[in-house]
C-alpha cells in the first residue's frame, strides 16, 4: 500500500513534503482558490494509491 512516509528510498521524508507542500501552497490566498488544487492533489494521490496496489497485487508494472 502507498505510505509517503516509508523509508524505501523513493518516497520524500517527512521535511521534504512540508517543503513542497509549502511551495505548492504559497500563492492559494483564499478556499476559491485552495478548492480546485486541493480535489486535485487529492485525485492524484488516490490514484497514485491505487496504482500501487495494483502493481503489488499483479506482482509487476501495468503495461
Amino acid at each position: 500500500m502507498f505510505n509517503p512516509t516509508s523509508k524505501a528510498g523513493y518516497f520524500m521524508d517527512e521535511k521534504q513534503l512540508q517543503a513542497l507542500a509549502n511551495e505548492l501552497a504559497k500563492n492559494l490566498e483564499t478556499p476559491d482558490a485552495l478548492n480546485p488544487f486541493d480535489r486535485l492533489l487529492k485525485k492524484i494521490c488516490v490514484e497514485a494509491a491505487l496504482n500501487a496496489e495494483m502493481t503489488h497485487h499483479l506482482g509487476h508494472e501495468k503495461h
